[in-house]
């Protein structure tokens, strides 16, 4: 999956809260830095914007993008590697 767009981001972040388990989410967002956790919720859960998420977290707004993409990034790279794993086992 290529994430080039914010909707695309969006979607799999969508993706991931229907596929998965709470508890396989919650073992997926311990791999994150907290400000990278920190700035998915805020986008995700509480539908806020990069600048008010750059206030919050008291950066500036390309580091709250940057905090947001890694996290997508590093969630697809987590997820991914287990799918592969459980296909494997099958």
């Amino acid at each position: 999956m290529i994430f080039n767009s914010n909707q695309d981001r969006s979607a799999y972040w969508k993706h991931i809260q229907e596929t998965y388990s709470e508890e396989e989410i919650k073992q997926a967002f311990a791999i994150l830095k907290p400000n990278t956790l920190i700035a998915l919720k805020m986008r995700y859960e509480e539908g806020r914007s990069f600048p008010e998420i750059a206030e919050a977290l008291d950066r500036s707004i390309s580091i709250a993008r940057n905090h947001h993409n890694r996290g997508i990034f590093l969630l697809h790279k987590h997820f991914s590697q287990k799918d592969s794993a459980e296909k494997a086992k099958d």
